[in-house]
């Protein structure tokens, strides 16, 4: 989570980045992560970085899921 006053400044993606990059290097093949549907921000970085619904839902948020 990135604090609310640093929020849209690239920092989010540019972690994003990181954690994917990481997971990639430790024989990872797909990360997958949920948001709530109203979250709208979340949900355009995420498909930005290749992220895409998967059909799934938890605890009531959508499931993105990337996949290499």
């Amino acid at each position: 989570m990135i604090d609310e006053k640093y929020q849209g400044q690239g920092y989010g993606k540019e972690a994003l980045k990181h954690i994917i990059s990481y997971f990639k290097e430790n024989g990872a093949s797909n990360i997958r992560l949920s948001t709530k549907e109203s979250n709208i921000n979340a949900i355009h970085l995420y498909q930005s970085l290749g992220f895409a619904p998967n059909g799934d839902m938890n605890d009531g948020e959508i499931v993105f899921e990337l996949n290499w």
